[in-house]
């Protein structure tokens, strides 16, 4: 992905881009899914258990994705400007 290939208006671009993302998303909801189908052989108070922990765990997982996504646009600035002791700071503190 170097050059002017950032700077185009392609679907096929923006969805090489998003795949990670959506990988990870997707295994994270069928990792939940495979649990509720296990869990469902010991009754509907293990399902109801079980659901409300996977949103909890959405909820950790999607917080520590926005974390990631801002330390790396920061990273990404202060490399481009060299500046090494606040790609240390943020690193460390994003942790």
């Amino acid at each position: 992905m170097r050059g002017k290939r950032l700077y185009t208006n392609s679907l096929r671009d923006l969805f090489y881009l998003s795949l990670p993302t959506f990988l990870s998303f997707f295994l994270q909801n069928l990792y939940s899914l495979v649990d509720i189908f296990w869990i469902s052989k010991l009754g509907t108070d293990a399902i109801a258990a079980i659901s409300l922990a996977s949103i909890a765990t959405f909820i950790v997982f999607t917080l520590s994705q926005t974390i990631a996504v801002g330390t790396t646009a920061y990273v990404s600035q202060f490399k481009g400007k060299k500046d090494w002791d606040n790609i240390r700071e943020f690193s460390t503190q994003s942790l």
